[in-house]
Parts: C-alpha cells; sequence; structure tokens
C-alpha cells in the first residue's frame, strides 16, 4: 500500500489563554481538537463534514501550520512536520495551501480570477506559461476558460 500523503496522530489544537505572563505558563482556554487520528490517501479526496464550530478549519489550519498543534504529529509525504521552523516550512508552501469556501472572504475583488490564480504561481517562481496554466487550473476544477476574466462578484453558486 502506498505511504498516504498525510499522516496524522493524537493531534491537538488547544487556544491558549494569552493574557497569562509567560513566566507563569499559558493555561489551554478550550481544547478545539482532540487528539485525531488519521491517514489522507495520496490522489484522494477528502471531504471534512461537521457542524458549525466543530473544528473543521481549525483541523485545515493545523495541517498547512497555519496553526500550531498542542500535541501530535503531522506526517506530509513521509516526512513530520509538526515540528519545522518557518524557515524549514518555506520549501513546502508550495504544496500545503488552504483554499478557504467562502470567495466573498478569499478571493480579492479587485483582482480578475485570472490575476488571483496566477499570484502564487508567480510567487514559486512558475510564472512560465501563465495562461496556460491558469486555463489548465480552470479546466481541473470544471470552470470554463472564459472565468478567468471575471471577478469574484461575477461567481455563481
Amino acid at each position: 500500500m502506498a505511504e498516504p500523503l498525510f499522516s496524522v496522530r493524537g493531534l491537538k489544537v488547544a487556544l491558549l489563554d494569552m493574557t497569562r505572563k509567560p513566566l507563569i505558563g499559558r493555561a489551554p482556554l478550550a481544547e478545539i481538537l482532540k487528539g485525531l487520528d488519521f491517514d489522507l490517501p495520496r490522489g484522494s479526496v477528502t471531504g471534512i463534514v461537521g457542524e458549525s464550530g466543530s473544528g473543521k478549519s481549525t483541523l485545515g489550519r493545523a495541517l498547512v501550520r497555519l496553526l500550531e498543534p498542542s500535541a501530535g504529529s503531522i506526517g506530509f509525504e513521509g516526512r513530520d512536520i509538526s515540528q519545522l521552523s518557518e524557515a524549514e516550512l518555506r520549501p513546502l508552501r508550495r504544496d500545503l495551501q488552504m483554499i478557504f469556501q467562502d470567495p466573498m472572504s478569499s478571493l480579492n475583488p479587485r483582482h480578475t480570477i485570472f490575476n488571483i490564480i496566477a499570484a502564487p504561481l508567480r510567487q514559486n517562481g512558475l510564472g512560465d506559461r501563465l495562461k496556460e496554466r491558469v486555463a489548465e487550473a480552470l479546466q481541473r476544477v470544471g470552470l470554463p476558460q472564459n472565468f478567468a476574466s471575471r471577478y469574484r462578484h461575477e461567481l455563481s453558486g
């Protein structure tokens, strides 16, 4: 069996009481994720379902290390990334990205869809053949190429 893309063991994320002085210690206010164990197979599509406030976004943020786990390990492509420094994470940022569901809060209203998709390609040194790459990205998610010239408010559904 192939190695999973993500392998998560005992993942916990807690909100800390930032009002307490560091010398005394910071007590957890609430444990959001409590000891999650799962594998995400390479090439699979996985849905995370739950009530509002159940920790879906917190899980996503922890997986890409936008939030620090309070315990457990996060394996990505066979490497434990749960303790990597920001400098060590930087090369992985190309492969670890979140796509937020609400386009009104996650897409810049002043940019076309083309520019929004092209920005991370440029940022990661993949700026050659932008038109083809953006067209391919749109095709992968089932959108027509003419969406590239639209703005977020022109998207529906």
